[in-house]
């Protein structure tokens, strides 16, 4: 009902019951735990991507520069935009599950790529914009469509789906703090191993939720 406007009551019994019951959705409902994977690797591309990628492989590229970073960075919400609509209809027409695993891939890729190629190659024209682009559609990925994931697993229990997004809003921000607080003092191919190793994680349990659901 769009004319419900919520009660506004942010005191710590609420705030406390509601951390409680996405908590406790999380463990009782196998679905959305074997979900938090995703949300999880995202957080750590969303923090690595801008870290790093824009931070260091952009920045100090000899190509590139300081100059082009905000440009650049507009390139992946600018994809994740305009993606939105073609990725609808390929969710409605081929399934959820293409569109989860295309953008699953994309993100293992912003990670995998950095074992083939150096920083310096990296930072030029020709990578730099396909991979923005890239790992744009895995953003847009788990902005949409992850989302309408996590709708479909309540729609029989709708009085649990605030506290399914609140627990996949909590795992990805918790990832993203732990990203840019960690990522400083891990190396090159660290910061890779973990965007990759937790991206193919997370694409195998949506698998395992799809099908189950």
């Amino acid at each position: 009902d769009l004319s419900e406007y919520g009660t506004w009551d942010f005191s710590f019994e609420t705030v406390s019951t509601q951390v409680l019951a996405s908590g406790r959705l999380v463990i009782e409902d196998i679905r959305l735990l074997l979900m938090v994977p995703f949300q999880v690797a995202f957080g750590f591309c969303s923090s690595f991507v801008p870290y790093y990628v824009l931070g260091t492989v952009i920045a100090g590229s000899s190509n590139l520069g300081t100059t082009w970073v905000g440009l650049l960075s507009a390139i992946i919400v600018a994809t994740g935009a305009v993606t939105a609509i073609p990725t609808a209809y390929m969710a409605n027409h081929f399934g959820k599950p293409v569109v989860m695993t295309i953008g699953g891939l994309c993100l293992i890729f912003a990670g995998f790529i950095f074992f083939f190629v150096s920083d310096t190659q990296l930072g030029t024209w020709a990578l730099i914009v396909p991979y923005l682009v890239i790992y744009g559609f895995g953003r847009g990925t788990w902005e949409n469509t992850n989302k309408a994931v996590i709708a479909d697993l309540f729609t029989d229990t709708p009085e649990h789906s605030t506290s399914a997004f609140a627990a996949i809003s909590f795992s990805n921000g918790f990832a993203g703090a732990i990203g840019y607080f960690t990522f400083s003092s891990i190396s090159r191919d660290g910061m890779a191993s973990v965007v990759t190793i937790s991206s193919t994680i997370a694409l195998i349990c949506y698998w395992v939720v799809a099908y189950m659901h």
